[in-house]
């Protein structure tokens, strides 16, 4: 099976998977404890900006969704009993800004 990138599913999970552990991972944690981050992909159009950030979904995991599971069993770990995260994800496209996750935003070929 194929990736809209070219590489197979496989091979494109691997990838996102080092990614991950090399640049987000020691992230987790002290966005838990307060710190702010910020992630930037930079990429022409169809490059996958959007598929590594997102994935494809089921076992194709983007790095969102990575982090969101890796901080949320942090958060089990320690039993938190309050926690508030909050998360903003936008598409520069020339002079439009759009947010990537309100429902219904436009898709970025």
């Amino acid at each position: 099976q194929r990736s809209t990138q070219g590489r197979s599913s496989a091979a494109s999970d691997v990838y996102k998977r080092q990614v991950y552990k090399s640049l987000f991972r020691d992230r987790v944690r002290p966005i838990l404890k307060g710190k702010s981050a910020v992630v930037l992909l930079h990429g022409l159009k169809g490059s996958g900006r959007d598929y590594s950030l997102f994935g494809e979904g089921g076992s194709d995991k983007g790095l969102l969704p990575r982090f969101v599971k890796e901080a949320t069993e942090m958060i089990r770990e320690k039993r938190e009993k309050s926690l508030f995260l909050t998360a903003s994800v936008f598409a520069v496209v020339q002079d439009q800004v759009f947010d990537l996750l309100q429902a219904g935003f436009p898709i970025l070929d």
